[in-house]
């Protein structure tokens, strides 16, 4: 690999779409109970997609973005400080992803895991505001946006765990989806821009 950030940002936005999709379906079909008259969601025990393909899928990402973040913070592929601002945070990110899809699997409370989420939530928005006050990349708006939605996302994931209901389920799946878009924003432009940055490369 000489610049894995386009197939990074690819992950990321299944992975997003993923995430949102189990939270969708577990809150629509997911086990429900009455409490006073009002319908509440339980993640603790996830059977939905506890055989589900999905679940398989999003352990292998996981698998893919925590090995490509670790090659990245171990080699500094890229330039300066980039390699700290994407390759640290992808690698949390992939131990959370590949953490969750084993806790679906094996029916694990997912409490622990959204706290993990929301403590990377605050890692996020240091990280955008630095991408903001030092203009890092070549568009600081819509990458800062990335890391943004991704934590916010990850903050709402604490109450999606904790109080489980179709509106936690809602919020979080809405910036989960937007943590996507963002991310195919900047990744579809990069795989094609690379094609042509590397067309006379040669090791």
């Amino acid at each position: 690999m000489i610049d894995p950030l386009a197939g990074m940002l690819w992950m990321t936005a299944v992975s997003a779409f993923l995430l949102a999709y189990y939270f969708w379906v577990s809150a629509s079909k997911g086990a429900h109970t009455q409490q006073a008259g009002s319908t509440t969601v339980s993640f603790s025990t996830p059977t939905v997609f506890k055989l589900d393909t999905s679940v398989i899928t999003l352990g292998a990402i996981g698998a893919f973005v925590a090995i490509t973040g670790l090659w990245m913070i171990m080699v500094w592929p890229l330039v300066s400080s980039y390699n700290i601002l994407f390759g640290e945070i992808y690698t949390a990110y992939g131990f959370l992803l590949l953490s969750g899809a084993v806790a679906v699997a094996k029916g694990f409370d997912l409490k622990p895991l959204s706290i993990f989420g929301g403590i990377m939530g605050i890692w996020g928005l240091i990280d955008a505001y630095g991408i903001l006050v030092r203009g890092m990349t070549s568009e600081p708006t819509i990458a800062a946006g990335l890391y943004i939605m991704g934590a916010l996302a990850g903050f709402l994931s604490i109450p999606a765990t904790f109080r489980p209901s179709k509106a936690t389920a809602v919020a979080f799946i809405v910036f989960a989806v937007l943590f996507g878009l963002f991310a195919l924003a900047i990744g579809a432009p990069a795989s094609f821009e690379h094609l042509s940055a590397f067309a006379k490369y040669s090791p």
